[in-house]
């Protein structure tokens, strides 16, 4: 951008310095410059969407600078020769009218910058300052005719034809395609919900799919849950609640970047106090305009206080501390962000922290290198002599540090803590249990230690982590899933026959439970490694995850084998009995199921064997028979294998039953059973039955919000899929487009009902054709 815009000044100068032999000429040239300067602005602002290349990196951006910033700056530079000839009366004048003319220049590119960037184009917005700035122009022309050139009336009388012309007539719009445009994202749709220019950075909110995204200078920040819309894994919530799972009496938590604010919704209610620091004022004016829409508002909770400023100048000008610190800056290339994974910074929130205090670092591997991570890591390290590191969703990893041990298992395995103080705000964030976890943590202590061993420190002389990721990204050497969870596969203390999880564990974990997880995740290779590890220490449970593992494969006889003999070597396992039953469900209603199973159905006690009859009842459509097995169905545990038929069941009676007056509350109990399911399970026949319980409590908002995300849901699977993440069998494909034909047929009427902004059902209808089209070819790639 500099070469571009230094040429184009040195071009402009060359030619106009020769066209500047007198006086008069140097006049028309400036007026022509002027108007030169005015319609090259305006053809860059309307056209430049069309030069914006399809892949980001210093290729495309070296043609997409110059066409952008090269014509303007001819004209600009031809500006300077020509001021200094109408000054100059002779070429004794010439020095002093060069240095005047020079002087002036650069006051007013000093103000002109400060000017721009603080007031006028936050406040006028692009389209307002474009079309200033190119009035500015033509009456900078319009003044050199009127007041130099008086007796040019021609020349006057043009330029006043296009002033008017640009006052009353040009009326540029927001430009959208750019606004819409990333380096880091594909997704460019949705409605414009908020667009501002702020003095750090553009601000845009979309909304698609049930989500309200947030962008700043067009990088993705922030989703933000909708009224209506389903719980979902969301790792940004879990960076606030990350750090009361490890210090259960946090009271007082400060947070580095606001966002969209959905780190501050997944703060526990046993925090007392939140200070957040945001640098960009609109970001949080955009999370205003939306607090009437989203689920939770983070700027109605009294525990927020909103400080505008730097982080490291906030913390430098306060002596508070606090329980624990999150820091998610923006990407890592950014300049606002940059100087926030060093080990300045660090030191700095260390020295924020009271003892025992923890300091949580998010970052995502598709930003980063394996060196990178490597050194985040150690430089970690050098500031916190305590660290693990922790990974809900593929790809966007948390660093805790602290100056005292972290044990976050062991501790909630020994006293239940934090989980048992408020269960239902750690189950909406999907964690019911220590083994949801056990599975997110990525590396503890030792681990962390030899992964970083050797690597370099970021600092602020020397900070890596600015140079090198946006260069990473653009050769393609950053992580994405397969290449991280293949990194991180060596240092994983679960998948460590002498780690701590299999050595000296306070409590028995749910390995079946942890390895159904791993495999819906698409950790296929964890699953199969924690199966080894498992018969490595001839633990009992590792012949149920090798049976699991064949059933998920297909290989359903040889699996039905390994489950048998893990049931005669561990008889006690209610996990192995269920597995053993499964794929036998609907055999077993119909009284069609093999011998084995019939028998060992037979000894079923307790809610497996309310699942068993609940099933049987459903096949005879004898809700009541359901609804007297409600409170036993009511014991199962998320860890347990069969948890989603219990689920299942609850919801289905609930939403059936057609006594008029009971309808609308059973529909709201139903929700919140799903509700609970989908926060762990990420499982599409749940949001199906959400639909389906919202259609019967006559909720609009939930039908809409739950529609949209389940096409969300289907499309992230197929790109799973297509990816090589995880496979689907061919019969799933055709229960895929059974659920979205029963999914439109409720949204249909749904709508007839209720006025639903249209913007909404046309985003739902264009995702319902696409998902089907898309589920449909890999349905007929799948057959062929």
């Amino acid at each position: 951008m500099l070469a571009s815009f230094l040429s184009g000044i040195a071009i402009g100068s060359a030619i106009a310095s020769r066209l500047s032999k007198s006086r008069e000429q140097a006049l028309n040239g400036f007026i022509a410059a002027q108007i030169g300067i005015a319609i090259t602005s305006v053809v860059t602002y309307e056209y430049l969407y069309l030069l914006i290349p399809d892949t980001m990196g210093l290729t495309g951006n070296v043609m997409l600078a110059i066409a952008i910033l090269l014509p303007a700056t001819l004209f600009v530079g031809a500006t300077y020769p020509f001021a200094v000839r109408i000054l100059a009366r002779d070429e004794h004048d010439a020095p002093s009218s060069s240095a005047r003319v020079y002087s002036w220049n650069t006051v007013g590119a000093i103000v002109g910058a400060a000017i721009a960037g603080f007031i006028l184009i936050p406040m006028l917005r692009y389209e307002g300052a474009i079309e200033l700035a190119v009035t500015i122009n033509v009456a900078l022309a319009l003044a050199a005719s009127v007041f130099v050139l008086s007796r040019q009336l021609v020349a006057a009388a043009a330029t006043v034809v296009i002033l008017l012309i640009v006052i009353f007539v040009y009326e540029p719009l927001l430009p959208e395609e750019i606004l819409r445009t990333s380096p880091v994202s594909d997704n460019s749709a949705g409605e414009i919900r908020y667009y501002e220019v702020g003095r750090s950075a553009t601000v845009l909110m979309l909304e698609e799919d049930g989500f309200i995204n947030l962008r700043t200078n067009g990088l993705p920040e922030a989703a933000t849950n909708l009224q209506g819309a389903p719980p979902y894994l969301n790792s940004q919530r879990l960076l606030s609640t990350l750090p009361v799972l490890a210090r259960p009496d946090t009271r007082d938590m400060l947070i580095v970047g606001f966002g969209g604010g959905v780190a501050v919704e997944g703060i526990p209610p046993s925090v007392a106090s939140i200070d957040v620091v945001e640098l960009e004022p609109k970001v949080i004016d955009a999370s205003r305009t939306i607090s009437g829409e989203r689920q939770i508002d983070p700027l109605q909770d009294d525990r927020v206080n909103i400080v505008i400023n730097d982080a490291r100048s906030s913390l430098a000008l306060t002596s508070k501390r606090y329980d624990a610190i999150v820091s998610q800056p923006s990407h890592p290339w950014t300049a606002g962000a940059s100087h926030l994974y060093t080990r300045e910074f660090m030191e700095l929130t260390r020295d924020h922290l009271n003892p025992g205090g923890i300091f949580l670092q998010w970052m995502n591997t598709q930003f980063v290198t394996e060196d990178l991570l490597r050194s985040l890591c150690a430089t970690l390290l050098e500031v916190y002599p305590y660290a693990s590191v922790y990974q809900w969703q593929s790809g966007v990893l948390f660093f805790l540090g602290s100056d005292e041990p972290i044990e976050i298992e062991r501790a909630i395995a020994e006293s239940g803590r934090p989980l048992h103080d408020d269960p239902q705000h750690y189950i909406e964030k999907g964690i019911a249990s220590v083994e949801d976890v056990m599975i997110a943590l990525t590396m503890d202590q030792r681990n962390v230690e030899r992964f970083a061993d050797g690597a370099e420190i970021l600092t602020d002389d020397f900070n890596l982590m600015a140079t090198e990721s946006a260069a990473a990204m653009e050769r393609d050497e950053t992580l994405d899933f397969r290449q991280a969870a293949e990194l991180f596969l060596p240092y994983s203390p679960l998948l460590q026959g002498d780690s701590w999880v299999h050595r000296d564990f306070p409590t028995d974990l749910q390995f079946s439970y942890i390895s159904d997880q791993l495999e819906r995740k698409g950790y296929k290779q964890q699953a199969v490694d924690l199966a080894n590890t498992l018969q490595e220490i001839n633990d009992p449970e590792a012949l149920l995850l090798i049976g699991m593992g064949l059933d998920r494969q297909g290989e359903n006889l040889q699996s039905q084998r390994v489950l048998l003999t893990a049931a005669i070597e561990n008889p006690g396992s209610v996990q192995t009995h269920y597995a053993i039953l499964q794929p036998w469900l609907s055999a077993l209603a119909a009284g069609e199921a093999p011998e084995h199973a019939t028998e060992l159905a037979a000894q079923t006690t307790g809610s497996v064997a309310a699942v068993l009859e609940g099933w049987e009842a459903a096949r005879e459509q004898n809700w009541q028979a359901i609804v007297d097995l409600d409170d036993i169905l009511a014991t199962t545990r998320p860890t347990d294998l069969w948890y989603l038929e219990a689920v299942k069941l609850r919801s289905d009676w609930r939403i059936k039953v057609t006594t008029p007056g009971f309808q609308p509350q059973l529909a709201l109990e139903a929700l919140g059973l799903i509700d609970n399911a989908i926060a762990i399970y990420q499982d599409p026949d749940f949001y199906s039955n959400r639909v389906a319980a919202a259609f019967v409590a006559n909720d609009p908002a939930v039908v809409i919000e739950t529609a949209r995300r389940l096409m969300y849901i289907f499309n992230d699977s197929a790109d799973r899929i297509e990816n090589d993440v995880f496979d689907a069998p061919p019969q799933a494909y055709q229960v895929t487009l059974s659920q979205i034909e029963s999914v439109r047929a409720i949204v249909d009427e749904i709508r007839r009902r209720h006025d639903i902004p249209r913007y909404k059902t046309d985003q739902l209808d264009a995702s319902m054709r696409a998902t089907t089209q898309r589920i449909e070819a890999l349905r007929d790639a799948r057959s062929n």
